[in-house]
Order: structure tokens, then C-alpha cells, then sequence
């Protein structure tokens, strides 16, 4: 059952007993003063009537009092009077009590639907004793009656009426519609569409309630779109990682195999000098077998580069030199750069500049910055490589004596801002699903803090990209550990 008519079905309950029970009082306290005035009309009429009965019969005659009877039935209306003498059939029986003023009164049946109030008032007259005999019909007391119930049950009905219907659109209003609509929206958020709001602006407690799952739809929304980020986020992580597995899966078989051709490279490289060095060899075969041997010894130094650069070795952190350190990456990578019509140009490269560093460490940053680049170019443009030193640090942080700065500057379409923004950013990449992990300048930038430096970048649509490492100088690095030592020796 619903709750309105619940409530409807109590109010009305409610109502009908009140209702009820003040029309049965006021319905028994109007009939108990309608018999008391009856009675009193009638004790009225006797006191009077009974001694002018009696005065006129002992002065006139007995056919004179008897006329005064007749008299008074006109005048009286409902109100029959007559002569009745003691002993005769219509005379009071002796189970009659009289009342305290001497008047006998009894409630008669005068037919099957009706009844009648008699009062006797006792006369002694000059011929005997008799009753003077006052009857009056109770029909007009019945008809109170029924129309009193009659009047009672419509208003009754009107008051139930009344509050049916104004309990009914009350409910309906107040109460079925607000929580049809709270029903409404726990149905919505239960199928997961938290987006929408029901109307909170009531001041009652649906209206708090309202808000509340109001409250309740935003919270889950915000949750789960932070759920569905952070889904998406490690899905990606899932998917780069695997990735990145495969790579360097690719990579081990690479280094395998680059391990593998060395010895028929050395077999290659041993048969064309013999061919070059053997007695009688033709020009044209000796010039081919030189050309072998220059593009053999090529092969190997390509393959022992690869070698070292993909072996694993501990961080140990030597002077080197800058310069060399560039031009070593250069020629490693110069093959890749040919085969896409890139070229690797090498711009001022300051001399005798060193930095403490692990080598191998820094060539895979430098690696790195030299793929993006040619990645970037695609085909055609140049990648320039530039060595400096500068005297102070311009970014956050303690600035060291002097900084050498590696640039690695391309020609190519450059970076939107936004972009530039994320660009160490782990696992962000804007290259096709396959072609990059977005790990390779978040590894660079984690080596480069290593070795206590730090990145700039210099890139904006249309102009190409620079990406400038800058680290400390061995010199200001030595200066630095001797005030380190000088400090603790005045401080012991």
C-alpha cells in the first residue's frame, strides 16, 4: 500500500471516529434536554390547568370545567387534554409512581410507529376523584431524531470528504511526487547515471534528502571518473611496459646477433687481404678487395659500438671529454641518419672540456635525443650537435662555478606548448601506438639529475627543437670537493 493512502486511510479513521463520537454526545444531550422540556410543558400545563379544572366545576358545573378542557385543546395544538374519572378504563394503574409533585407521567405506544407522552394531574372534585389527562403525540420528537441523524451522517460525510481530498492532493503534492522523483533518481544512479539532479529546493526533509543524493551522485561521478582515469592510466602503463619488454627482448636478440657476425666479419676481413696482398692480383680485384676490407672494418666498428652501448655496467663516473663523448654518438649513429637522408652536423664543439661522468650512461641520453630528433625529421633536415661551457646554472637550485652545455638541435616541426610541457613525462609519447614507449627522455632526464644537471628546452611550431644537457665541469666539481675537504679539515 502506498504511504499516502496510508496516511489518507489513518486521517480518515480518525476523523470518522471523532466525528462519531462528538454526534452521538451532542445527539444524546439534545434528546435528554428536548424530553426534559416535554416533561416540563406538560408539569406546567397540569399545575395550571388541574386547579382552574376544579374551580370551574365546583363554581359552574361539571359541563362547564369540561368546556375549559375543550378550550385549552384548541389553543394548546399538540397539546390534548380530557377528563378522565378515577376507575375507568383510561384511568392510571396503581404500578404508576407519582413524581414529587404529584403527577403521574408514562411514555404510551400509540400505534406501531409512533408513541405518545400522558401526564395525569389528580383532581378531587364535587362527584369524585378523577385525573385530568394531558396527551401529546412524540412523532414531532422522532422527526427530530431522524432528521438530527440525518443532519449528523451528511456533515459527517462532507468532513470526510473534505479531508479526503485535501489529504488527498496534499499527499500527492507533498509526499507520492517528491518521493516518486527520489525513486526516480536512486533508480538512475543505480543503472550509473550520476550526471543528473532531482529538485532539492523544498526546506523539508525530502527536500534534505534531495540534496543529499545530490550530494551522493557528485561524489560518485568524481569517483568514478577519477576510477576510469586511473583504469585508462594503468592500462596505458600495461600496454607501454609490454612494450618496452618487447624492445628490449628485440634488443638482446640484436646485441646476439651483432655478437654473432663478428666472427664471419673477421673471416670476410682476413679473405680480402689475402686477395689484396696475394702476388698478380689485378688492380680492379686489389681495389675491390680494399673496398671490402674499409666497409668490413666499418661493420665491426658499428657492431662493437653496439656492443658496448647495450652492455650492462656499473655507474662509474670518470673525466671525460665532452666533445669526444658527442662525436662518438655521431659516428654510432651515423648509419641510421644516412639511411633516412638525415644529416649529422657537428656545430662548435669546445676543446678540452671535461665532465665528470659515466660515459656509457651519457651516450644513451645522448642516444636518445639524436633517435627523437631523426624520428622527428622523418626524412631530410639536420640534426646539429654543439658543445659549450656557461658560468652559472639559470635554473632552481644551487648553481655550480660552471656548467658544459651538449646541444642537440633539429630542423624539425618543433613542439606546441603543451606538448613541451609533459615532454619528460614517463610513458608520454606522441609517436604511433609501436613506435615509442615514451620512456626514452624520462630515463635521459633521470640520468642527467644523476649526474647532477638538468634539462632546457627550447622548442615552439615551425621552428624545430633544442634540447640543451647541461653538467658540471670537472673543474668546478674538483673546487667544489676541495672546500668540501678544506671545510672539514678547519672544522677537525
Amino acid at each position: 500500500m502506498k504511504l499516502a493512502l496510508r496516511f489518507l486511510l489513518f486521517a480518515l479513521l480518525g476523523i470518522l471516529l471523532v466525528v462519531a463520537g462528538s454526534t452521538a454526545l451532542n445527539f444524546r444531550r439534545e434528546l435528554g434536554l428536548f424530553d426534559i422540556d416535554l416533561q416540563r410543558d406538560h408539569r406546567v400545563l397540569a399545575h395550571a390547568l388541574a386547579p382552574a379544572f376544579l374551580m370551574t366545576w365546583e363554581r359552574d358545573g361539571q359541563a362547564a370545567a369540561l368546556g375549559l378542557l375543550s378550550r385549552v385543546n384548541q389553543t394548546e395544538g399538540l397539546l390534548q387534554s380530557r377528563w378522565v374519572p378515577a376507575g375507568s378504563p383510561g384511568a392510571p394503574g396503581p404500578e404508576l409512581s407519582p413524581t414529587p409533585d404529584g403527577l403521574l407521567q408514562v411514555v404510551q405506544q400509540a400505534s406501531s410507529n409512533a408513541s405518545e407522552m400522558v401526564t395525569f394531574a389528580p383532581v378531587q372534585g364535587p362527584a369524585g376523584a378523577g385525573f385530568i389527562e394531558i396527551r401529546e403525540s412524540l412523532e414531532p420528537r422522532q422527526r427530530y431524531v431522524t432528521g438530527s441523524v440525518v443532519r449528523a451522517v451528511l456533515g459527517g460525510l462532507g468532513i470526510l470528504a473534505w479531508c479526503a481530498a485535501s489529504n488527498l492532493l496534499l499527499g500527492v503534492l507533498l509526499v507520492m511526487r517528491p518521493v516518486q522523483a527520489l525513486v526516480a533518481q536512486a533508480r538512475r544512479i543505480g543503472d550509473g547515471e550520476f550526471g543528473t539532479r532531482c529538485a532539492a529546493g523544498r526546506p523539508d526533509e525530502l527536500g534534505e534528502l534531495a540534496r543529499e543524493m545530490n550530494h551522493m551522485a557528485s561524489l560518485l561521478e568524481q569517483h568514478r571518473e577519477e576510477l576510469t582515469a586511473e583504469t585508462d592510466g594503468r592500462l596505458q602503463a600495461l600496454n607501454q611496459l609490454r612494450h618496452a619488454d618487447r624492445l628490449a627482448t628485440a634488443g638482446k636478440l640484436a646485441s646476439g646477433i651483432a655478437h654473432e657476425l663478428g666472427t664471419p666479419l673477421n673471416v670476410v676481413l682476413g679473405r680480402a687481404k689475402i686477395i689484396r696482398s696475394a702476388p698478380g692480383v689485378r688492380e680492379d680485384a686489389a681495389r675491390n678487395a680494399q673496398i671490402i676490407e674499409e666497409q668490413v672494418s666499418r661493420m665491426t666498428k658499428i657492431i662493437r659500438q653496439l656492443l658496448d652501448f647495450a652492455r650492462t655496467r656499473e655507474s662509474r663516473r670518470v673525466p671525460a671529454d665532452a666533445s669526444e663523448l658527442v662525436e662518438h654518438v655521431v659516428g654510432l649513429l651515423q648509419p641510421l641518419a644516412e639511411k633516412q637522408g638525415t644529416a649529422l652536423a657537428l656545430g662548435p664543439l669546445a676543446s678540452d672540456v671535461r665532465i665528470d661522468a659515466d660515459a656509457s650512461q651519457l651516450e644513451q641520453v645522448l642516444s636518445n635525443l639524436t633517435v627523437n630528433a631523426l624520428q622527428a625529421l622523418q626524412s631530410g633536415g639536420t640534426v646539429r650537435f654543439g658543445v659549450h661551457t656557461t658560468p652559472a646554472r639559470t635554473a632552481e637550485g644551487a648553481a655550480r662555478d660552471e656548467y658544459v652545455v651538449i646541444d642537440v638541435e633539429d630542423t624539425g616541426p618543433g613542439m606546441a606548448p603543451q606538448v613541451m610541457a609533459r615532454v619528460f613525462e614517463p610513458f608520454f609519447t606522441t609517436k604511433e601506438v609501436g613506435e615509442g614507449t615514451g620512456l626514452g627522455l624520462s630515463v635521459a632526464y633521470g640520468i642527467v639529475q644523476e649526474h647532477g644537471g638538468f634539462f632546457t628546452v627550447d622548442s615552439a611550431l615551425g621552428r624545430g627543437s633544442r634540447f640543451s644537457v647541461h653538467l658540471p665541469s670537472s673543474a668546478s666539481v674538483s673546487r667544489e670537493n676541495g672546500e668540501t675537504d678544506h671545510q672539514r679539515l678547519r672544522s677537525a
